[in-house]
């Protein structure tokens, strides 16, 4: 593969794959570049010297049969059509090599802008999660339900993200959390998710009036039964696949358990393994 053809296999793999690819790797391409561009500098510096030395002995050389001084001029052109594909690929070579500096600087760019976020998930002493409601000139998903969160801003981790966050929108403190998930966006930021136990009673809630209008502690089964578009995004979807990932497949398993597509010994198998394993999360 030429230089050429590398540098097009690596504009063509995108800005996602541009940005994980090493930076050693980049360096060493933009060096084979630099490299070529300086042996034909080299050889069009020696052509011209060539050629200047020739011009010059057929200009001393009185005598010479027409037939050598043809022979030397064929030999003059074919070393100018040489140096003149070599000037056009050196010029294609620059404009590749002006590629991967726009391509590596315009993915930089738009790693700057790459967000990332902190949500935690609350829970009253019945195990139902706290969701606010946005308010309905926000300019953001207005009307919607979600949970408490935001930005990571610089400087701090998603963990103390999520705990400042949720003491800016409810004004509870966390007395402890831990990470229980993580969503990749498709921008390259991402929402990570934490389970927060509250220091104190979690019945008053304070709301950031500019942001939000409403709270409920809502159970799994009421998330279930609420329409997709009353939540901020994918934020049922997100919500019910991390606490609850079982529940979909379950609802298959009795299904086919009722058609007597499987015994009644595999179903209590099952269930067991599933309870047991809500709890677990749940803990």
């Amino acid at each position: 593969m030429n230089i050429i053809d590398k540098v097009k296999r690596f504009l063509s793999l995108g800005s996602t794959s541009t940005l994980e690819m090493k930076q050693d790797k980049i360096n060493l391409l933009k060096s084979e570049v630099s490299d070529i561009i300086d042996k034909i500098d080299e050889n069009e510096e020696s052509y011209t010297e060539m050629k200047e030395a020739t011009a010059n002995e057929l200009t001393k050389s009185e005598g010479r049969d027409q037939l050598s001084t043809r022979l030397e001029e064929r030999y003059l052109l074919s070393k100018s059509e040489l140096v003149t594909k070599l000037y056009s690929t050196k010029k294609e070579i620059r404009l590749t090599e002006e590629d991967i500096s726009k391509s590596i600087t315009g993915d930089l760019e738009k790693g700057k802008n790459v967000m990332h976020y902190a949500d935690s998930i609350v829970k009253n002493s019945k195990g139902d999660i706290l969701m606010l409601l946005r308010c309905s000139d926000d300019e953001f998903e207005p009307n919607k339900w979600g949970l408490p969160g935001g930005k990571v801003e610089a400087g701090e981790t998603p963990r103390e993200a999520g705990i400042r966050e949720l003491k800016e929108e409810t004004n509870l403190d966390a007395s402890s959390v831990y990470k229980i998930g993580e969503k990749k966006l498709k921008d390259g930021g991402t929402i990570c998710f934490y389970n927060a136990y509250i220091k104190s009673d979690i019945e008053y809630i304070g709301l950031d009036s500019e942001e939000h209008c409403n709270y409920c502690f809502m159970s799994l089964e009421e998330i279930r039964r609420r329409e997709a578009d009353a939540f901020i995004l994918d934020a049922k979807n997100t919500i019910l696949q991390m606490i609850d990932p079982m529940y979909e497949p379950m609802v298959t398993l009795k299904k086919a358990h009722t058609s007597g597509q499987i015994d009644d010994s595999t179903m209590r198998k099952a269930i067991t393994s599933y309870d047991s394993f809500r709890f677990i999360k749940e803990d």
